[in-house]
This record gives structure tokens, C-alpha cells and sequence, in this order.
């Protein structure tokens, strides 16, 4: 019964969807040179890292972008 308790939970073994920072860029409608700014700045979703390569994971990002417009205004 290994690893039944995370169907008892509700958990999902689904992966996660992962973002490149073209696509990124793309999903956010700036550039990329844009995306590592904010993210330095701490504007935006920080990347996980695969190796060396940055990605987002979209759940970050959609719930980035419901914070923002529960604000009403970007940072």
C-alpha cells in the first residue's frame, strides 16, 4: 500500500507543467530580459532550476497573476 496515501489525501501524481522563459515571457507578454528583472526584484514568480536551466511552474504563475488582479495593480 505504498504510496496509496497520497490518493487517501486527494494529492495528485500529475507533473507538473513547466514553463521555458521564452515561454514564460510569452505566457507574461514581456520579454525575457524582462522576466529575469522582475524576478531579481522579487516582481515576480522566482524559477526552480532543472540543472542550470530556469523554469516556472504554471500554477505559480496563474496564481501570480490572480494575486495581482485581486490587487488591482502590478508591483
Amino acid at each position: 500500500r505504498v504510496g496509496s496515501d497520497w490518493a487517501a489525501r486527494g494529492e495528485s501524481i500529475m507533473p507538473e507543467e513547466l514553463l521555458t522563459k521564452a515561454e514564460t515571457a510569452k505566457w507574461a507578454r514581456v520579454s525575457q530580459k524582462q522576466i529575469d528583472i522582475l524576478a531579481r526584484e522579487k516582481r515576480f514568480p522566482a524559477p526552480i532550476r532543472i540543472g542550470t536551466r530556469p523554469r516556472w511552474r504554471k500554477s505559480d504563475l496563474e496564481a501570480f497573476a490572480k494575486a495581482e488582479s485581486a490587487e488591482g495593480q502590478v508591483k
